[in-house]
């Protein structure tokens, strides 16, 4: 109930705020937005605190008809009573934490009190999605102006997906910078993959604990931190990306994704504290797998567009030798696993 007086006392007010006065017409426009909380376990830890904290906060049809019917009336009748900024900084924090980051700006017009309170907030959840046809330099001058006036408060959590926005890499070097542990990133699916540059974007965190990378280019030299940089890191998701990454050897992390992404070279995984390992639909070749100790759940599922029938059926010799080394290597690492799901286009 609470939330919903909030918002609608944002939506009242939303073009007095300085910030986004350019972007105020954009509101009407907003579309669904792009969950990278479709792939497996996306946004748990970000979304695990929320559910916990609406236990309890159920509104109705009827009582949301009633609050907007009465929402005049209770302005005029107590205007000069501002129950939401009495309530604690940890519950206000909660409430922003389901906001995108268009309306948690706008939540800087409810009081005095609310006026600087979302630039501390602990979660970043900016969609380019929110913007609809102001995607482009309105999309990156909200972003920019709202990280520049956000204070030194480290971030839980940071997601951010962008189309074709070439400042995206400094602002996922923002989320990590300032503590994030948990970092989505996506490109939006209809754009080509979004370039990390090495210049711009530094995994380097001692925080960072969940990293979703969505539509991106990987090269080795972007991936170094992650495997040697990054001690608090444990769950790993590359989705429908290219990959120029020779090895994924951190030394911490407990879980492995990889969906739809495309190896453009050889990719070893020996990661010695893996326990459960993801790899869906490799592109032109499937990574090798070293032994690991600590492995217990794996799902290998190797597609139609790794080897298609032709390919197999035209295999001399040599080519079929390097087959069955292709599906050792994949095999080969699996041995300590307690339960193995393997799917591998059959040879007719």
């Amino acid at each position: 109930y609470v939330l919903r007086i909030a918002l609608q006392m944002v939506n009242s007010k939303s073009r007095t705020n300085p910030l986004l006065r350019q972007e105020s017409n954009s509101t009407a426009n907003v579309q669904q937005q792009h969950r990278v909380a479709g792939h497996k376990n996306g946004l748990v830890m970000m979304q695990s605190q929320r559910n916990q904290a609406s236990d309890g906060m159920v509104l109705t049809k009827d009582d949301a008809g009633q609050m907007l019917d009465q929402g005049s009336s209770i302005n005029m009748r107590h205007a000069s009573i501002d129950r939401i900024s009495n309530l604690p900084n940890d519950l206000l924090y909660i409430i922003m934490s389901f906001l995108p980051a268009l309306e948690l700006v706008l939540t800087g017009i409810l009081s005095t009190r609310w006026r600087r309170l979302w630039t501390s907030s602990t979660y970043l959840n900016i969609d380019v999605n929110q913007f609809g046809r102001y995607r482009g330099q309105k999309f990156c001058n909200f972003v920019n102006r709202m990280l520049r006036q956000r204070d030194s408060s480290s971030l839980d959590a940071f997601r951010l997906h962008s189309a074709d926005t070439r400042d995206a890499g400094s602002w996922i070097t923002y989320g990590i910078r300032h503590g994030s542990k948990v970092v989505l990133f996506s490109e939006d699916i209809e754009r080509e993959p979004f370039n990390l540059d090495h210049g711009v974007v530094d995994f380097t965190s001692r925080c960072l604990k969940y990293l979703v990378l969505a539509n991106v280019c990987l090269d080795a030299n972007v991936f170094y931190p992650i495997n040697f940089a990054c001690p608090a890191l444990e769950n790993l998701e590359l989705n429908d990306s290219s990959l120029e990454v020779p090895e994924i050897s951190s030394g911490s992390l407990l879980h492995l994704d990889i969906d739809n992404c495309c190896l453009f070279e050889d990719l070893l995984i020996s990661s010695p504290s893996l326990v459960s390992l993801c790899i869906k639909s490799p592109q032109h070749r499937a990574p090798m797998i070293l032994t690991l100790p600590c492995l217990e759940v794996a799902t290998i599922i190797l597609d139609e567009c790794f080897h298609s029938t032709e390919d197999l059926e035209d295999m001399d010799e040599v080519a079929e030798q390097e087959w069955g080394e292709i599906q050792h290597g994949i095999v080969g690492g699996l041995t300590k696993a307690r339960s193995i799901e393997l799917i591998a286009p059959r040879r007719e």
